[in-house]
Formats: structure tokens, C-alpha cells, sequence
């Protein structure tokens, strides 16, 4: 029996922009209305790329760094990251904006038993 055999190709690929990222791990990307890149890191450390690659670089808070940030979504005028103390802000606007904190979780920290 043949075996299938594997090839990689480039087909018409095209790098468009490379994106500088020199932060803990991104935990989230999102497209901006106006098309622009926001790329959310887990320490709270948020970027927003424009279409050539420059960026704007802001922070949710040295306290949000110990907290870490587990996901976010994106809307028409901001974000909501959720935190690893499973709280919620807000950040209104794409100039840097002091995040809000929001309505208490009811989710808890789930541990498993014996």
C-alpha cells in the first residue's frame, strides 16, 4: 500500500503586514467598525493595529495584570474582557479609556471533589 505523502506549497501568498508582538500571549483579536486590529494579552496589555502595522499600546491596570484576563469581545464602541477573578470591565472608546468595572459574575471557581 502506498503511503500519502505530503508537500507543502505556497500558493499566491502574500504577507500583508507583520505584526510586532513582544507581550505575554495574546488572548484575543478583534476587528474595530474602522478596521483596525485589536489584539488583547492576558496581562491586560492591549494593541491596536491599524491596516500598515503601526499600533497604539494601552493597559487595563497593573491590577488587572495580577488578575489576568481570560477572554474579551468587541463591540461598535469598545470591549469587555471577563478576569480571572471571573469580573467583568468594560473600555469605552479606542483612545485608551480607564476600563469600568461592570455587573459581579455569577459564575464561581468550580473545584473538583476527592
Amino acid at each position: 500500500m502506498k503511503r500519502p505523502s505530503s508537500r507543502n506549497r505556497k500558493i499566491g501568498i502574500l504577507t500583508v503586514v507583520d505584526l510586532q508582538w513582544d507581550l505575554p500571549s495574546p488572548i484575543f483579536f478583534g476587528w474595530t467598525a474602522d478596521e483596525n486590529l485589536l489584539v488583547l494579552a492576558e496581562s491586560g496589555v492591549y494593541r491596536i493595529y491599524d491596516l500598515v502595522g503601526d499600533y497604539r499600546q494601552y493597559s487595563l491596570g497593573s491590577e488587572i495584570d495580577s488578575l489576568g484576563v481570560i477572554s474579551a469581545q468587541i463591540h461598535d464602541a469598545g470591549f469587555v474582557a471577563l478576569l480571572g477573578d471571573l469580573s467583568f470591565v468594560q473600555v469605552k472608546g479606542w483612545e485608551g479609556g480607564r476600563p469600568s468595572s461592570l455587573a459581579a459574575s455569577s459564575m464561581c471557581h468550580c473545584t473538583k471533589s476527592p
